[in-house]
């Protein structure tokens, strides 16, 4: 026996790593809520039917299996309607895997029956952990009644061996259960904000040349795939070491994070802004030409060319950029060619005599 409940939290903890893995990658599942909600509930139905196959083995003639701790755990971090689907699926796989029988359509009631219950509880107000031992509670105490009324009464057996048995190792595996997903999830949080922390400039809060490195890699390969345009501007403040050497450093950096804003408001969704280094920036402009995106280089042109920059002391000055434009496929086929011809281009308008945009 203690080896079966072994297998079990074996196959709970597997089952909840490789979906918590599927889950928490876009390239798997698209971040839309529905798709999460089916996609957690179905894996908690599929879970739960996995565990009615390996159900444990406590007698000659009595077995449990763990069937209602996905259904607890789902209502708990995803909510009613993804517990209501695992709990249909439990429901169907106990009527399907086994003889169309009194046992077999109760333990389909009773799945159906603990998400309705337990998908209620997550709406309320409690936290988490007094919202789990409610679930449980009511869990043991529905399934136990069901039992009990499935088996016509009461047995020795029933209450000195099976349901101190059931309780023991529910709860169990339900506290297990809770503990390993809340580590997996604390553990995802904390490695998405160092990643975020490593992909962003520490000054403007933009992205930095990594952030830069990983995007234009993937807008190439998705513009190459979908045979799309994508256009890179290089942009350069003209004679930025004069506000350093004027007006300090606290000024320079003031003006960087004005000017990250707006060439982010020039941005659409999908574009992607950087700060490669000092400064010089990027806008990486998807599905746009080589006209379209002059077009958009001559707009924040003018638009920097117009704004009035606050110091420190805020007093107002004026900057004006540099700006060089690229585009796939029309001037360079591979990504390092599409770099080299937007710095070329941005050069070209700096010995033009700055304050333009090139191509």
């Amino acid at each position: 026996m203690i080896k079966d409940l072994f297998t079990n939290l074996c196959i709970i903890m597997t089952f909840t790593y490789v979906i918590n893995y599927i889950m928490t990658h876009p390239r798997f599942v698209p971040r839309s809520a529905l798709i999460l909600h089916w996609t957690a509930g179905i894996s908690g139905g599929l879970l739960g039917i996995l565990l009615m196959l390996y159900a444990v083995q406590i007698n000659d003639t009595m077995i449990i299996d763990l069937r209602t701790v996905p259904l607890e755990l789902i209502a708990l971090f995803f909510g009613p309607m993804p517990a209501l689907i695992s709990g249909v699926l439990i429901g169907l796989g106990r009527v399907l895997l086994y003889d169309l029988n009194l046992a077999s359509i109760a333990g389909g009631i009773n799945a159906v029956l603990v998400a309705l219950v337990c998908g209620w509880i997550s709406t309320t107000g409690l936290k988490p952990y007094t919202k789990l031992i409610w679930m449980t509670l009511y869990t043991q105490v529905q399934t136990s009644a069901v039992i009990y009324w499935v088996m016509g009464g009461a047995h020795r057996y029933f209450w000195l061996e099976l349901m101190p048995t059931l309780t023991i190792a529910s709860c169990f595996g339900v506290f297990v259960f809770y503990h390993f997903y809340y580590h997996l999830r604390s553990s995802n949080e904390a490695l998405r904000g160092l990643r975020s922390i490593v992909s962003r400039d520490f000054l403007t809060g933009t992205g930095n040349a990594r952030h830069f490195d990983t995007q234009i890699n993937a807008m190439h390969q998705r513009a190459r795939e979908e045979e799309q345009s994508l256009s890179l501007l290089s942009v350069d403040i003209d004679y930025f070491k004069r506000v350093n050497d004027t007006y300090g450093h606290a000024a320079g950096d003031a003006v960087l994070k004005q000017l990250v804003t707006l060439l982010e408001s020039h941005a659409r969704p999908g574009d992607t802004v950087s700060r490669n280094g000092g400064e010089e920036f990027s806008l990486l402009l998807a599905n746009l030409d080589a006209a379209a995106a002059t077009d958009v280089a001559q707009r924040i042109r003018v638009d920097v060319a117009g704004h009035e920059f606050l110091i420190p002391d805020a007093s107002p000055i004026t900057l004006t950029v540099s700006i060089g434009v690229a585009s796939y496929p029309e001037h360079a086929q591979g990504l390092d060619d599409l770099i080299k011809y937007a710095d070329l281009a941005l050069y070209r308008a700096k010995q033009q005599g700055r304050n333009r945009v090139c191509h």
